[in-house]
């Protein structure tokens, strides 16, 4: 974990090739009304929010729905229904 957060801290760690262009992608559709985005981690939500706002950036994260973390959910397993039992519960994908 430690080294995560130095890689990260220290610019050694970035998005894998591609991921920039697919977020803008989606960002794109997002803004033509085509679908809503969503993050789903099963990380902490400090954990989340430190590499979505060092490698992401304000700029695309602004763009995004939702974003859950573990703590957002009642089982931290990654299993569709969770993000399913939110969404129902969160008014944004709703609109």
């Amino acid at each position: 974990q430690d080294r995560k957060t130095e890689y990260i801290a220290g610019g050694v760690a970035s998005l894998r090739p591609g991921v920039a262009r697919f977020m803008d992608d989606a960002i794109a559709a997002r803004n033509d009304g085509l679908l809503k985005l969503a993050i789903c981690s099963a990380a902490t939500k400090s954990s989340v929010w430190y590499v979505l706002n060092n490698l992401v950036g304000d700029q695309r994260l602004s763009n995004f729905d939702v974003i859950l973390a573990g703590d957002d959910v009642p089982k931290k397993e990654a299993r569709p229904n969770n993000l399913q039992r939110r969404q129902r519960k969160d008014e944004r994908f709703s609109q």
